[in-house]
């Protein structure tokens, strides 16, 4: 064999080794780097409320945010198929005008056990047994798609005025 076929042939041999060594990493870590990838689409979490945020809880949740109400945080969270929303506000006035006023869709009052959600309904300090109101609620939107399985909102009465915790999913 002369030089020339040995640099070719060992050549060949490097670049095969790389291509299988990345093929290999590519292998181990695909999992990992889509699951990052999804992750970041899969649960939003948002603080600051904007026309665009406001408007997708009225479409989402069918909540119309008014008034002296103030949304504080909407986690909004996908996996295979199912969603959760989660909303939380203060500053309510009044409980039952609030339902009446800025739900758009039927509700009725509901008796709420936490037996397996594990603290989904709480606000903060304030946990499901101190709650004043709550209500079992079902949203269809303007596309005539009922949008939750589950749907509840909890009230708590903060001094004069009231907090919701809402707690939405599909499953």
């Amino acid at each position: 064999m002369d030089n020339k076929t040995t640099k070719k042939r060992l050549g060949c041999i490097i670049i095969f080794a790389v291509i299988a060594v990345g093929l290999a990493v590519m292998v181990i870590f695909a999992p990992d780097i889509a699951n990052f990838l999804l992750m970041k689409q899969s649960f939003q979490e948002y603080t600051s409320f904007g026309n665009k945020e406001i408007k997708m809880i009225r479409d989402d949740m069918g909540v119309t945010v008014e008034g002296s109400t103030t949304p504080v945080k909407l986690t909004v969270s996908h996996a295979a198929g199912d969603y959760c929303y989660q909303l939380w506000l203060k500053d309510i006035d009044d409980a039952e005008k609030f339902m009446e006023e800025c739900f758009d869709g039927t509700y009725s009052a509901a008796e709420i056990t936490d037996q397996y959600n594990m603290g989904v309904y709480d606000y903060e300090d304030y946990k499901l047994d101190s709650s004043c109101a709550s209500y079992s609620c079902e949203f269809v939107n303007s596309k005539g798609v009922k949008r939750f399985d589950e749907y509840y909102i909890v009230f708590y009465k903060e001094d004069e005025s009231f907090k919701a915790k809402l707690f939405a999913r599909k499953t």
